[in-house]
């Protein structure tokens, strides 16, 4: 019966919510706010409303998500090539973060995700409604891309994130990394950022790096990172065919990208949050490494 509720109210696998519950994850409390927050707003989007009230609800369901995770170890998952499955598979028990096109792995393993996040606007352009559809999280996506406001208006797990200060003096927004969810979430070159950014805002205090190789196979038209090249079978990812056949996509710079990370290590040692980089492997530097291994052998 619980299972039939929670399926009719989410529309979501009922067994993620069920087992979230057991661990009491989500307390009761804030799982019936959120609860009647998603169903008032999914009637306000019947109204088609517009960009700003869009954003007022988001805002209303990220008030929602603070300190949902209050002192909890989470995982945030990269989609690099050192990702294995059988580690996946062992991350049953602990919150996740996945990014883009991560439910495209789902075939090979029986982990689920709990959060689904992109900011990449042409991934966004080209595959949001097809990560929307298949994800079976909450997806929270840039509100900076052109279709952001028509697939928030099509669906109903869809969070927007301002990605859009006022005053860009005010928000230094490439390595911003933002203690309020609610008013920013920081550019940062990377989706970890932004996952980052989300976990603190729903209190984790032990953020798990894994999947982020930090080093990546370029193209022979490749000119400069953030200029979109066509996909000729490069392989970035653990999953296999990730991008379609010349499909544009736009490199990323490691070096802003780092820059990005400094900014949260400084933030996340200021406010006492441990951040662990358990990838195997890779050339990321920035943060402490422990073996993905010795991790989640702990009991906790």
């Amino acid at each position: 019966m619980l299972k039939n509720l929670l399926k009719k109210i989410y529309h979501y696998p009922p067994s993620m919510w069920v087992s979230a519950i057991k661990r009491r994850i989500i307390k009761k409390t804030k799982l019936e706010k959120i609860q009647q927050l998603s169903s008032n707003i999914s009637n306000i989007r019947l109204l088609k409303p517009d960009v700003m009230t869009c954003r007022t609800m988001s805002t209303s369901l990220l008030t929602q998500c603070k300190n949902i995770h209050n002192g909890e170890r989470v995982f945030l998952l990269g989609n690099g090539p050192s990702v294995r499955y059988d580690d996946l598979n062992r991350l049953h028990k602990y919150i996740t973060f996945a990014a883009n096109r991560f439910f495209m792995a789902y075939e090979n393993m029986s982990m689920r995700p709990t959060y689904t996040v992109c900011i990449d606007l042409l991934v966004l352009k080209q595959h949001g409604q097809e990560i929307a559809n298949h994800c079976g999280t909450h997806l929270f996506i840039s509100d900076t891309a052109e279709n952001s406001i028509q697939l928030f208006m099509a669906n109903q797990n869809i969070i927007l994130l301002n990605q859009t200060p006022v005053r860009a003096s005010d928000f230094p927004q490439d390595y911003y990394f933002s203690s309020d969810a609610r008013n920013l979430i920081g550019f940062g070159f990377g989706v970890i950022y932004a996952m980052m950014q989300l976990a603190v805002w729903m209190g984790a205090k032990e953020l798990c790096l894994y999947g982020i190789d930090h080093t990546f196979t370029l193209p022979k038209d490749f000119k400069k990172p953030g200029i979109p090249v066509i996909d000729n079978g490069e392989s970035n990812h653990f999953i296999k065919n990730y991008r379609d056949k010349g499909e544009k996509w736009a490199p990323p710079n490691p070096k802003n990208i780092e820059a990005a990370f400094l900014a949260a290590k400084d933030y996340c040692e200021r406010n006492e949050i441990k951040v662990w980089n358990c990838t195997r492997g890779g050339k990321l530097k920035i943060f402490e490494r422990r073996p993905i291994d010795e991790v989640l052998s702990e009991n906790r």
